[in-house]
């Protein structure tokens, strides 16, 4: 559904503040963002064609929002090149990368300390902590 509307905007003569508004709304959307990456990496030429440089914008929300450690170095890597490629943006997309990086890495360690707390709290009652 998502792609559907998504074409129809680039297609469509409404003007560019439409569709920048419905990536950006995407890009929010936790439920939306993958399938707005993938559409956004297929579809860069046209949609930079019709946004210009505020196409970044939407890459930099992309890349901010991602928390998960592959996701986060992909959209890294290609939206950097993006922007290095468009002369314009990277310090936008480097701010949200590291925003991003934050994230991985503090769901990484408090992971890691909540698996610290149960294998304690398990052990103080003499109970084997399950194996992940």
């Amino acid at each position: 559904m998502l792609e559907r509307v998504l074409e129809s905007l680039v297609a469509s003569p409404a003007a560019p503040r439409v569709l920048f508004d419905a990536l950006s709304s995407a890009a929010r959307s936790r439920d939306a963002r993958a399938e707005l990456d993938g559409w956004l990496r297929a579809r860069w030429a046209a949609v930079r064609d019709r946004l210009g440089v505020e196409v970044i914008a939407v890459a930099a929300e992309l890349v901010r929002r991602t928390c998960d450690e592959g996701d986060a170095k992909q959209r890294i890597a290609w939206y950097t090149t993006r922007a290095r490629e468009l002369g314009a943006g990277r310090d936008r997309i480097a701010l949200a990368a590291e925003e991003a990086t934050l994230c991985v890495d503090a769901r990484g360690r408090t992971g890691a300390d909540l698996a610290r707390a149960l294998t304690a709290a398990t052990a103080a009652k003499g109970r084997q902590p399950a194996r992940q």
